[in-house]
């Protein structure tokens, strides 16, 4: 069996985070384990096929439902509780919902850079070039805006 239920201790844990968010309740969220899963995690959005038999097996509503796909083998290796808390909350942070457009979608992190970057630089730095980055991808979307009402 590919997937399997994960342990009750890291759906509490799971549970416990999810609740902290702002994500509405009718975005429905399953956590399970693939053990030949070669990340940590993966967040998946469920197929309308996949949804629409979930809610007709379960009576539940499974329109909205995330599926976040966890090796718990190596999620269980991490030594420190934050680390394991970071795992589950990145995974959370990569889904958003927009409640006008009825749509949910899963992000791409809005960070990336190399290991060998970040441990040359440190974290801070890294992520203050990519602040400067984004201001400046800001401003010309500004301009190019601004110049079209003048038009």
């Amino acid at each position: 069996m590919k997937f399997q239920s994960v342990l009750d201790e890291t759906q509490e844990m799971f549970n416990e985070l999810l609740n902290k968010t702002s994500l509405p309740s009718y975005v429905r969220f399953k956590l399970v384990h693939n053990p030949k899963q070669k990340t940590i995690t993966n967040v998946v959005k469920a197929s309308d096929l996949y949804s629409n038999i979930l809610s007709l097996i379960t009576g539940e509503d499974y329109e909205r439902l995330i599926v976040i796909i966890l090796n718990e083998e190596w999620f269980d290796k991490l030594s420190d509780e934050n680390l394991k808390t970071l795992v589950l909350e990145e995974a959370l942070a990569s889904v958003s919902y927009d409640m006008e457009k009825d749509r949910i979608s899963i992000e791409k992190p809005n960070v990336q850079t190399f290991m060998t970057i970040l441990k040359k630089y440190g974290v801070v730095e890294t992520i203050k070039v990519k602040e400067i980055e984004k201001s400046f991808i800001d401003e010309e979307k500004a301009q190019k805006a601004d110049s079209k009402k003048k038009k």
